[in-house]
């Protein structure tokens, strides 16, 4: 399951686990344009007491939970919009040929 910051919190991850399904919860925001040692880099490995949360957290920092976690950003809306917008027409006349 991925999900933005806004539901982040123990008891979410633990619902997911509980569940059988694999949390991909944002902790905070990522930052933008980090430098190419951070974004081609795995992180350090996760302790064996990990709290759910840590261990959601080291899943977003691995490449492949990057991967998985950017998918949420793909939906036939947006790309919908942006095509409207970028072919030229107005957000007023996108809304005007919905009638």
């Amino acid at each position: 399951m991925i999900a933005d910051t806004g539901f982040c919190s123990e008891k979410n991850i633990l619902a997911c686990e509980e569940a059988h399904l694999e949390p991909l919860i944002a902790v905070a925001r990522d930052v933008h344009h980090p430098g190419w040692r951070e974004r081609h880099s795995e992180p350090a490995l996760l302790r064996d007491n990990a709290t759910p949360m840590q261990s959601m957290a080291h899943r977003l920092e691995s490449k492949a939970g990057r991967a998985l976690y950017a998918l949420r950003k793909t939906n036939g809306r947006t790309r919908i919009r942006h095509h409207q917008v970028g072919d030229g027409l107005s957000p007023v006349l996108c809304r005007s040929l919905k009638k």
